[in-house]
């Protein structure tokens, strides 16, 4: 598909207000079906820019009615302009003494605090939470999300991994398989055109008593979370573990440091 370049000379429709805009619900509102365009790229000045919010996530422009919406915070921000909402008045502020001076309202979603400092080892996020990371991968740095929706162990682990490829093999004696249904999603990557190597062997088993275990390796599975995304997209996947039968409560780190800290937990059951 080709891409669509935009400048300042011709942005087409309205600027799509990207902030809070507290309680304000009045007979104005109108309800419409618009699409996400993630096609459009928009340029400033002949300079390519990116569309993100407030806490670096992605935004998309918007098509409706034959028109493309953009977010004015972004626009503002990358023409140098201070960009505000007036609550009281009900209106957008673009540049001026006016923008500066206004204090907008609470967000709705306030920007969430460190992912190291919301889920640790002995307070791992629950099956089916979705946790923000960033990770340093070589030379890039890329932030996102990720979530364990499902985990299964033991006889009807093996199963799947039996019946996904007939030369996979049994776990060694004391161990069994664990398998986690893992969805992961990449907002930004600071280097411009990079991408995120997505692999099992990111996510790290560590036992009950604080042991990582060994990487699995040689099992085939169809849907497997090992994947390459750019900025914007999203995986859902297997990662493979093995776990000794009587490890009743392991935990799953993804994008810890090299010494161990940081990085994001999740439970197994």
């Amino acid at each position: 598909m080709r891409k669509k370049f935009l400048s300042t000379g011709i942005i087409t429709g309205a600027l799509a207000l990207a902030m809070s805009v507290g309680a304000y619900a009045g007979a104005n509102l109108e309800e419409v079906k618009a699409l996400l365009n993630k096609d459009i790229q928009v340029e400033l000045n002949g300079k390519s820019i990116d569309l993100k919010d407030e806490q670096g996530g992605v935004l998309y422009p918007i098509t409706y009615d034959g028109n493309t919406y953009l977010p004015v915070r972004s626009i503002g921000n990358a023409m140098g302009l201070s960009v505000a909402y007036d609550a009281d008045a009900n209106k957008v502020v673009l540049g001026g003494e006016e923008a500066a001076a206004i204090q907008e309202p609470e967000k709705v979603a306030p920007k969430q605090e460190s992912p190291s400092k919301k889920t640790s080892r002995s307070h791992p996020a629950a099956i089916g939470t979705k946790v923000n990371f960033e990770k340093e991968w070589i030379v890039e740095k890329y932030f996102g999300s990720v979530s364990v929706d499902e985990v299964i162990r033991g006889e009807e682990a093996w199963k799947i991994i039996s019946q996904a490829n007939r030369f996979n093999q049994e776990a060694k004696d004391g161990y069994e398989y664990l398998l986690a249904k893992i969805t992961i999603s990449i907002d930004s990557i600071d280097k411009e055109g990079a991408k995120a190597d997505i692999s099992s062997v990111d996510f790290t088993l560590v036992s009950s008593d604080g042991k990582d275990y060994d990487i699995t390796l040689g099992v085939v599975l169809e849907d497997e979370i090992d994947s390459n995304l750019y900025a914007g997209a999203s995986h859902t996947g297997w990662a493979v573990f093995t776990v000794k039968k009587d490890d009743a409560n392991p935990t799953i780190a993804y994008a810890r440091d090299y010494d161990g800290t940081g990085g994001v937990w999740f439970a197994t059951k």
